[in-house]
């Protein structure tokens, strides 16, 4: 994923992996360097978004910022390696089923 979004555009991932600093929250206060700004945090949270299926998407699109996301995702995703690492180690310990039908 990393490669890809730096392809996408290198300061996109300078978004996600540093965060983000927000400007006004309200769009009235906002100038065009604000709304520039809000632009860069949304693109790389759109990226990440595309690559992801509905279920853990539903997972992270609560998050507030590009960096917030990812650290999720990082999270998601190493509980799931632990699980199929668990899976794995216990499938190699039963013994293969070697009878035929």
């Amino acid at each position: 994923m990393e490669f890809f979004i730096k392809s996408l555009d290198f300061d996109h991932w300078s978004i996600i992996e540093d965060g983000f600093v927000e400007g006004p929250k309200k769009k009235k206060n906002m100038s065009l360097k604000d709304m520039g700004k809000a632009k860069l945090n949304a693109k790389p949270m759109h990226t990440l978004l595309c690559g992801l299926n509905d279920e853990v998407s539903k997972q992270v699109s609560f998050c507030k910022g590009a960096k917030d996301m990812w650290e999720k995702l990082e999270k998601l995703y190493k509980k799931e390696e632990m699980k199929c690492a668990k899976m794995d180690e216990k499938s190699a310990h039963e013994e293969p089923d070697v009878s035929s039908n």
